[in-house]
């Protein structure tokens, strides 16, 4: 379900943005990481805190990994100058479980337990 919901987020901000915007993503952000992010409050389970980031900031991040029922952590974050890496470092603080990692082609990828062998 989440996938396909950040299927829809890229759509939807590749339709809205302008196409000179669209085509040089580059030359808003050096990477995603470096979103600029004001005023980001949350409280929730670790991944409804990683969603709402996503969402507010129209960031995908693709998370790998399995929460049990009774492994499941509540975290509070807030950021109130800083950037969607910053929001991430956070995370990882609050929850030691969760990581993340920047690839080379920007793309945002976290594992919350252990990180896949691949």
């Amino acid at each position: 379900m989440v996938k396909r919901w950040l299927l829809v987020v890229i759509i939807g901000v590749a339709l809205v943005l302008p196409s000179s915007i669209a085509a040089a993503p580059s030359s808003i952000h050096a990477t995603q990481s470096s979103i600029v992010v004001d005023d980001f409050t949350a409280k929730s389970y670790t991944l409804g805190v990683v969603y709402r980031l996503a969402a507010k900031y129209h960031v995908v991040i693709g998370v790998y990994g399995t929460v049990s029922a009774g492994d499941n952590r509540e975290i509070d974050i807030s950021i109130k100058n800083g950037t969607v890496g910053d929001a991430l470092n956070a995370i990882t603080k609050a929850d030691p479980r969760f990581e993340w990692h920047e690839g080379s082609n920007g793309a945002i990828t976290s594992y919350l337990g252990v990180a896949p062998l691949v």
